[in-house]
C-alpha cells in the first residue's frame, strides 16, 4: 500500500528524513504491524505498539496502486 502524505513538503522527503518511515508498505490481512520508535506518545503511537490487519476495504473501481478506503 502506498501511503498518503497530507503535506506537499512531506511527499518530497526521503524516508531517512522521517525516522526511516517508508511511503509504502506491503501488507495483507492478518499482517502484524509494530512501531519501532515513539512517534506520537500522547496518542499511544509508541515503541512496540502493534496492530493486526483484519480487513482491507477498497472501492468498487479499485485498481492496483490505489489507496484502500479503510
Amino acid at each position: 500500500m502506498k501511503t498518503h502524505n497530507s503535506s506537499g513538503a512531506a511527499r518530497k522527503l526521503k524516508s531517512d528524513q522521517f525516522a526511516g518511515l517508508s511511503n509504502s508498505i506491503y501488507c495483507s490481512i492478518n499482517s502484524k504491524i509494530y512501531l519501532t520508535s515513539n512517534i506520537w506518545t500522547s496518542t499511544g503511537l509508541v515503541n512496540s505498539a502493534g496492530v493486526t490487519i483484519k480487513d482491507i476495504i477498497v472501492s468498487e473501481d479499485y485498481k492496483p496502486g490505489d489507496l484502500p478506503e479503510a
